[in-house]
């Protein structure tokens, strides 16, 4: 779906539809395999991996409405399709049954140990692996509630109860290594080079205008325009002012995006000091771009700052376990905050070490 709304058959199969069913062949195969009496001590790897594919249903049939789900990844051709609420059904089942599992694995069977190069978001931490199912149990729950508000309201309780993600350490984050296909950095910050992919002119209302201060964030998540920097030489990296990002309308015509007003130079692109921290700090020309030097950065699946969200609107509708709605949407704010200002350490840290293995 392009964003004037175009249908385009080949992004919707090969950026979802197909790496979906592939992967989904391949953990239910391993998950089968793993999960009888003789391979007990891989019980933790089998919940995990049923939580992680329950999270990646939940856009799947977000996306598409039916799918082939419960007979889907067996090996079969020409599988049924179920219902959305069958699905929705079967990610709660899914969710519910591996946290039970990890709370309790198999008595007297020590669990294999999982690093960080086996399980590239949480390393192997169960608990961290709980709170994130039954966050993923809560997103899914407010998901239902114009369609069924009881259910909704039932499963998203229980997930209250059971433990949601408590802070900013619980971050489902999919680290990205250094080497095999995801070397070159976050795929966000690489398409930024294509021309038309910058930042909205929504995105840049928001962040400019929907507060009296300006918004820290703005320098964080989007780098400053090519043209500001080429006609203000040696003035970025101090005191950054709106003037130095610019948005682009969406929907516009193929005549539209090459004018220059609307293209890469004019308008912000996702070079902030998440991913270039040389591009707002001014220590790069403009001829340069990013080139190989975006930084390697993680993959979010789901942040602290959204289940923050989820537990406001909880709370507004009355639900039991979600606190108070004014304190948990600051809570969210606070955290949004934070978990930017921590990648952009992290991204800084990681540019000091780059620098200096190549000092070496």
């Amino acid at each position: 779906m392009t964003d004037r709304y175009g249908y385009n058959d080949g992004w919707i199969y090969t950026a979802l539809w197909t790496p979906y069913y592939t992967a989904l062949k391949e953990t239910k195969y391993v998950a089968n395999e793993i999960s009888d009496a003789n391979h007990a001590k891989y019980s933790n790897i089998a919940q995990m991996m049923r939580i992680i594919t329950a999270w990646r249903t939940i856009t799947v049939t977000d996306a598409y409405g039916d799918i082939p789900y419960s007979k889907a990844g067996l090996g079969n051709d020409q599988v049924a399709f179920d219902t959305q609420e069958e699905v929705y059904d079967g990610i709660f089942k899914e969710l519910t049954e591996a946290v039970a599992a990890l709370q309790n694995p198999p008595s007297g069977v020590e669990q294999a140990t999982v690093n960080e190069d086996q399980d590239l978001i949480f390393a192997g931490d169960v608990q961290k692996w709980i709170r994130f199912a039954n966050s993923i149990r809560l997103r899914a729950a407010l998901r239902l509630t114009n369609i069924n508000p009881t259910k909704a309201q039932s499963e998203a309780e229980a997930s209250l109860a059971a433990g949601v993600m408590q802070s900013e350490d619980d971050n489902a984050m999919v680290r990205i290594t250094a080497t095999g296909d995801m070397a070159w950095g976050h795929p966000l910050y690489m398409i930024s080079q294509w021309a038309g992919f910058v930042m909205s002119s929504d995105m840049e209302n928001i962040l400019k205008h929907e507060s009296t201060v300006f918004d820290p964030r703005l320098p964080m998540w989007f780098g400053v325009t090519n043209d500001y920097r080429t006609a203000h030489p040696g003035t970025i990296g101090i005191n950054y002012t709106d003037e130095m990002f610019s948005g682009s309308p969406n929907g516009m015509t193929d005549t539209q995006i090459g004018q220059h007003e609307n293209g890469v130079d004019a308008n912000s692109q996702a070079w902030g000091l998440h991913a270039y921290p040389d591009w707002n700090t001014g220590n790069a020309a403009v001829s340069d771009g990013p080139g190989n030097s975006v930084l390697t950065m993680p993959l979010k699946a789901m942040a602290y700052s959204e289940v923050c969200f989820l537990k406001a609107e909880a709370a507004v509708r009355g639900w039991s376990g979600a606190g108070d709605a004014k304190t948990d949407y600051e809570d969210g704010i606070r955290a949004s905050f934070a978990e930017s200002r921590k990648d952009v350490n992290a991204s800084l840290h990681h540019r000091q070490r780059r620098d200096l293995h190549h000092h070496r």
